[in-house]
């Protein structure tokens, strides 16, 4: 049954484009800040990967509790 795959596929574009959104937005305040304020830019850049890896980790430690759709199977005939 294919009735929530509409609404399915447009969480995930709504999650997508807010994460990419998101961490270019907080990845660049912190650039901003260290270049306005005479710092490395090494430190910023690094906490900004760092918590998309922490998104990620996490992503993936609650993925394990998603369930999988029932396999659709046809019969012949």
């Amino acid at each position: 049954d294919g009735s929530n795959d509409g609404l399915v596929s447009s969480q995930v574009q709504l999650v997508d484009a807010l994460g990419f959104s998101l961490m270019g937005g907080i990845g660049g305040a912190l650039v901003a800040y260290a270049d306005r304020h005479g710092g490395d830019l090494r430190g910023p850049l690094l906490a900004a990967f760092g918590i998309a890896l922490m998104c990620a980790v996490m992503g993936f430690a609650v993925s394990g509790r998603v369930e999988s759709a029932p396999s659709a199977t046809t019969s012949p005939g």
